[in-house]
């Protein structure tokens, strides 16, 4: 294969064009080594760059030059890692070995081996993590996922956890579930970090800086440990406390349950409460 600065002479191979790695005169486009390009019906803006990289048909995809082996298709597509794949509209995979299927989702060049189903959503800083769904986040928490809903969030630190289903959910607990509902959330203090916490269903249902609780269902209903201290030196973790229904029950103490009921407030460690 015979190339310089002004010109190129690619390959057929079953119909399918293999370019030596070159500059093209006429569009200043460099193009990778035995990089493919199977062309559509339009193919203004193809570029791919990456090494043995390919293009499959659409306009305006571009696959960076340190994208080998990265597949494009579609409109407006960036690929900017090795082993990465992007199909849809104006999606951007920058980290290696991801892939994003659907439109404007993006995961930024820190994030490697994710995978984004949906619309408008956004992996940055996080690797071996998915997203399934709409406008959702998740952001510097590895090996998490959110499967399926709508402007779902893991927020940093919220590494090995899952929001599954529902919408406007918050995370930011290490290995702690959310499945399904609104508006609920756990959430850590700069100093107590909850984990191994779960939240099922339920609206606007709040764990904060508790470990190993649970709220099953209902509304606004809370897991706080609040301004809980011990010796004088700030608030302690909630450790194994639970809600199980009911609306605006409170839990601020360890190994303490509210059944269900209106109000009911467990403020003592073992307590069980039926409001």
């Amino acid at each position: 294969l015979k190339q310089d600065n002004s010109s190129y002479y690619p390959v057929k191979v079953g119909g399918i064009t293999v370019e030596p790695e070159t500059y093209r005169s006429s569009v200043s486009e460099y193009v990778g080594s035995f990089a493919v390009t199977l062309q559509g019906p339009s193919t203004t803006g193809l570029t791919a760059r990456g090494y043995a990289s390919s293009i499959v048909g659409g306009a305006y995809n571009k696959i960076d030059s340190d994208a080998s082996y990265s597949i494009a298709g579609g409109y407006k597509n960036q690929v900017g890692g090795a082993n990465s794949t992007a199909f849809g509209s104006s999606n951007e995979v920058l980290g290696d070995n991801s892939a994003s299927f659907g439109y404007l989702n993006k995961s930024d060049a820190t994030s490697d081996a994710v995978t984004m189903f949906g619309t408008s959503n956004v992996i940055d800083s996080s690797d071996f993590s998915t997203i399934i769904g709409g406008d959702s986040k998740i952001s510097q928490s590895s090996y998490s996922s959110i499967s399926s809903g709508f402007k779902n969030e893991m927020k940093s630190g919220s590494d090995y956890s899952v929001i599954v289903g529902g919408r406007d959910n918050v995370m930011e607990s290490t290995s702690s579930v959310i499945l399904g509902g609104r508006e609920n959330k756990i959430s850590v203090s700069a100093t107590d970090p909850a984990s191994f916490a779960s939240l099922v269903f339920g609206y606007k249902n709040t764990i904060a800086s508790a470990d190993h609780s649970v709220i099953l269902s209902g509304t606004n209903n809370t897991i706080d440990s609040g301004s809980v201290s011990s010796d004088g030196y700030g608030s302690v973790a909630i450790d194994s406390s639970s809600i199980l229904s009911g609306s605006r029950n409170k839990v601020t103490a360890s190994n303490a349950v509210v059944l269900g009921g209106l109000g009911a407030l467990a403020e003592k460690e073992g307590d069980i409460v039926i409001g």
